[in-house]
């Protein structure tokens, strides 16, 4: 009888791991691959945050008026692993971001 309690604990306590890491979204609900976006601007902010980063762009339409634009990423640690830090991702530079819409 005590192995089995302990074995339906460890099944709970598994489960209770496992149960946060199923909520994350999949990449298709929120992004359609058919729609590629390209956008060139100047960064005005970055949101080194979990579970997303964000950068926040400021584009020029035809007319000369101004497109504000904001891009969802990796976490913090995902893009320092890749190489990407807050001395290189600034305000105030001209980049161009790619991704889907």
């Amino acid at each position: 009888m005590r192995r089995t309690s302990v074995s339906v604990g460890l099944a709970v306590l598994g489960w209770l791991w496992a149960a946060p890491a199923s909520s994350h979204h999949a990449f298709s609900v929120a992004f359609d691959v058919n729609r590629p976006v390209s956008v060139e601007g100047v960064i005005t902010e970055v949101k080194w945050e979990n579970p997303h980063s964000w950068i926040f762009l400021e584009s020029k339409r035809p007319d000369g008026s101004a497109e504000l634009w904001r891009f969802e990423t990796q976490p913090p640690n995902t893009l320092r692993r890749n190489g990407v830090t807050a001395a290189i991702l600034k305000p105030g530079i001209r980049v161009t971001i790619k991704g889907y819409g």
